[in-house]
């Protein structure tokens, strides 16, 4: 799924390595101490953990995956210097030389040169790598073994996540805990955003584990590290509905709203906390009900719904409805994306999820695209809100054209709208310039999965028109390479990632091979 920079054989970072060559008086700290010295230029060295692709630049992680990030190195698309394949720094420890400012929290360097980022270590052996290739290939045990073997040597704070991440896959939920413990242990002197991201993490888990006094009072702890984070408020509120306390709820609800007022997960969350409340007060519940309430049992089978415990969440179910005498809609809803998550053993659920009615099922859809269009049948979905003589994706009308979205749920610095069971997402912006507009628009041909989300993005099997290239269930891409070079596109190839991309004032347009398989795996539209 990932984009390169630049393209260059790892011959080159083999190259680069050599001592670093700097003015005596520049400083040189770890990722750990990079928050320190916010406004200094100074040489900075640890373990890049992941690699994220924008339209305009690479992000490189260092010390965990957003947002446990350490550090965030910034490199342009049109930076100078020798090429670079940022791809092959995963798991290599660099030094990286700039100023570090910290606009959002996390310390961050944006280099204007490829010379500014210098490997210190050698990518092999490269666990991370081999870790991920594991865990792709359904080796859950061969890739946590690899990250065990990577804490050893590096004790890298992105290890630990990565490897609670599998753990928590496999429901391990107290290893998981556990390395987050060590995280938070160690942790002491790291930024304040970190910090508390490792607090949120934890108490993600407990959730999950029924421990929910300990997930409130980790998410305590991370409101008191960095109260300008609404996902921690909106943490500590689940753990608090899954309680029975929907007061306490609703105060949380509201506060993540505050805190980012175009979240609309949010205010779904608050909405459905308010009726909660609101029933209690009606004498259908009570605050504190005991596990067995209704109310109770519905949030518990949300809970045991997110972390795969389908059985489970359907037994929750099939007691309110004994409860309700068969009059509870949200319990048989649930009940029914339970049975239909059982018989389909791939589908993973991230938390928090907010799960609506499913859509109208879709027959022999095409999607066109064009540099300023999306259309579906005879609907625009860029028909929202506009800038300059450009327009963004109307939510609404990709509502009318798809029907509503199954599901919404944050995935970084996006809300994502998904509709897995036709493979179509949309995504909104939360932050800066793209806040509140649905900005990308995406088609997946085939199904792929997101380990910092934990979705699957189901399967598109219509076909997508891309300025009239054909492009259907099994289409490869080499055989419209050369329609899509007709049409301006550039065309990128790699041993496992092939992609062509065309870009202009209007946004950009992106297609995706799957992995080494040489099928088109995903379109993606960006607006703007």
């Amino acid at each position: 799924m990932k984009v390169l920079l630049r393209l260059a054989p790892i011959a080159v970072i083999a190259a680069l390595l050599h001592p670093v060559t700097a003015a005596p008086s520049l400083p040189e700290y770890s990722a750990t101490e990079a928050a320190k010295h916010i406004g200094e230029t100074a040489r900075l060295v640890g373990m890049v953990d992941c690699i994220e692709h924008g339209r305009r630049h690479t992000d490189v992680e260092i010390g965990g995956c957003l947002p446990h990030t350490l550090l965030w190195v910034v490199v342009p698309n049109d930076v100078s210097g020798p090429e670079l394949d940022c791809e092959q720094l995963r798991g290599v420890t660099i030094a990286v030389t700039g100023k570090i400012e910290s606009p959002g929290g996390i310390p961050q360097v944006v280099v204007k040169s490829t010379e500014q980022i210098v490997p210190r270590t050698s990518p092999n052996p490269n666990y991370l790598a081999s870790a991920n290739h594991k865990e792709n290939t359904g080796d859950l045990y061969g890739a946590i073994a690899d990250l065990d073997r990577a804490v050893e040597l590096t004790h890298d704070p992105g290890t630990y996540i990565e490897r609670a991440g599998l753990k928590e896959k496999k429901a391990d939920f107290v290893g998981a805990i556990r390395d987050y413990d060590e995280l938070i242990e160690r942790s002491a002197d790291i930024n304040a955003f970190t910090r508390a991201e490792y607090y949120q993490s934890r108490a993600k888990l407990k959730i999950k584990k029924s421990d929910l006094d300990g997930a409130i009072a980790d998410a305590d702890a991370a409101i008191r590290l960095y109260p300008r984070s609404p996902w921690h408020y909106a943490t500590r509120g689940q753990a608090n509905e899954a309680k029975g306390n929907f007061v306490a709820a609703v105060n949380d609800y509201q506060m993540a709203i505050n805190t980012e007022p175009h979240n609309s997960i949010y205010k779904d969350m608050l909405k459905h906390a308010q009726a909660q409340a609101a029933g209690s007060r009606g004498g259908n519940s009570q605050p504190g009900d005991s596990p067995q309430s209704a109310t109770a049992l519905v949030t518990q089978a949300k809970a045991k719904l997110a972390a795969g415990d389908f059985d489970g969440a359907i037994a929750d179910c099939d007691r309110v409805l004994q409860l309700s005498r068969g009059g509870s809609k949200e319990a048989s809803g649930l009940r029914i994306q339970a049975m239909r998550a059982k018989a389909n053993p791939s589908t993973k659920s991230a938390h928090p999820v907010q799960l609506v009615s499913s859509p109208q099922p879709l027959v022999a859809v095409t999607i066109s695209v064009t540099e300023t269009s999306i259309k579906i049948g005879n609907i625009e979905l860029r028909n929202g809100p506009s800038q300059g003589k450009y327009r963004y994706i109307s939510l609404a009308a990709a509502e009318k054209a798809l029907g509503p979205a199954t599901e919404k749920y944050p995935a970084g610095r996006i809300v994502d709208y998904a509709r897995p069971s036709i493979g179509v997402h949309l995504q909104e912006g939360i932050r800066g310039a793209e806040e509140g507009k649905i900005f990308k628009f995406q088609v997946y041909m085939e199904d792929d999965y997101d380990a910092r989300s934990e979705k699957n993005s189901g399967k598109f099997n219509g076909h997508v028109q891309v300025e009239g290239v054909d492009i259907g269930p099994g289409t490869t891409f080499d055989s419209v390479r050369d329609e899509l070079k007709r049409e301006g596109y550039k065309i990128t190839k790699q041993p496992d990632l092939s992609y062509a991309q065309k870009s202009g004032p209007w946004g950009q347009i992106q297609i995706f091979t799957a992995g080494s398989s040489g099928k088109i795996g995903r379109v993606e539209v960006w607006c703007l």
